[in-house]
């Protein structure tokens, strides 16, 4: 309905010379080297004391905010009880944070990887898939884990105002999420046009720089209270 249902958390890294450093160029540092849990955590701990600020921008029944994992985090049982003092800690509900993940990060340690994730869903969070169509995407997945909502990657996404074809993939696929009781969030909308064909497929959510692009809390607070 054009409203903000919710956000997601970007990290940058403001580096003293080299200025704002996108993820892709430092967090494969940081999983080499051991730092990315550090990083993950204090990622989550930030956009949940973020999150009642945020919340007042929302206006969307259930809003949240929307945090990636890592493989490494979900490798680590120590990441459901670092969630929990969150929870604890934080002026956060269980049902406000979704925890975003891909495909790479679930395969990695599948086992280990469906205990903690069915453990974060027993506490009450959201687990999305994310970038869903961007590689070798198994459906067997989406019965197997404990998944509440499916982004379809913008590769997927983009391409439906060209060719039928790509018009009925994104199509079954929100139908397929739908039948698994899960929501589903179109990720590269960029048009009007987009939009307008993503709602007669019934998507619930978009996501894209229609509606917003990058931004920090500041900035999204400022614009905020002009609207």
């Amino acid at each position: 309905n054009g409203r903000i249902a919710g956000f997601e958390a970007l990290i940058r890294w403001h580096h003293p010379t080299d200025g704002v450093m996108q993820p892709k160029d430092f967090l494969w540092i940081a999983e080499q080297t051991g730092f990315i849990r550090e990083i993950g955590q204090w990622t989550l701990e930030r956009a949940s004391r973020d999150w009642p600020a945020l919340k007042k921008l929302t206006g969307h029944a259930k809003p949240f905010v929307s945090v990636n994992l890592s493989a490494a985090q979900l490798s680590d049982e120590r990441l459901v009880e670092d969630v929990k003092a969150i929870f604890a800690s934080q002026n956060i509900k269980p049902t406000e944070l979704k925890l975003e993940l891909t495909e790479t990060a679930m395969i990695e340690h599948p086992e280990i990887a469906l205990k903690i994730m069915n453990r974060l869903k027993e506490s009450g969070c959201c687990i999305a898939l994310d970038d869903y169509g961007s590689g070798h995407s198994a459906l067997g997945r989406l019965q197997r884990y404990p998944i509440c909502t499916l982004k379809i990657d913008s590769a997927l996404v983009k391409p439906i105002a060209k060719t039928v074809q790509n018009q009925e993939i994104v199509r079954s696929t929100v139908a397929l999420a739908h039948s698994l009781n899960m929501n589903v969030v179109a990720e590269g909308v960029e048009s009007e046009e987009l939009r307008t064909m993503l709602l007669g497929m019934k998507c619930e959510f978009g996501q894209g720089w229609l509606f917003g692009g990058p931004a920090t809390l500041q900035e999204l607070l400022k614009n905020g209270a002009k609207t």
